[in-house]
């Protein structure tokens, strides 16, 4: 199975999902709608959400240092880092 069509897998499997917790959820207040919000939409989803977002902000700052490091080294005429790195904290401090 290709790579576009297991994330077309996915989609569809979550679409799925999302659509029956919504009619299992939509106007009922019985013990299955309350043991389904506190254990799989507040418990399970938001574990799943915080453990995502931490990974990405883990990811992010070594990506960013790598990459600068690695641009900094093609640049090879150490005459042209000064330059670049004015423009560099012009343009963060502008945006």
């Amino acid at each position: 199975m290709t790579l576009t069509n297991k994330i077309f897998v996915a989609m569809t499997a979550g679409i799925a999902v999302g659509t029956i917790s919504n009619m299992l959820m939509a106007g009922s207040s019985g013990a299955l709608a309350t043991a389904m919000d506190t254990y799989i939409f507040t418990g399970l989803f938001d574990l799943v959400g915080r453990v995502f977002i931490a990974s990405l902000k883990v990811l992010v700052v070594p990506l960013v240092f790598v990459s600068l490091v690695c641009g900094t080294n093609s640049l090879g005429a150490q005459s042209r880092m000064g330059v670049l790195a004015g423009k560099t904290i012009a343009l963060y401090l502008f945006t």
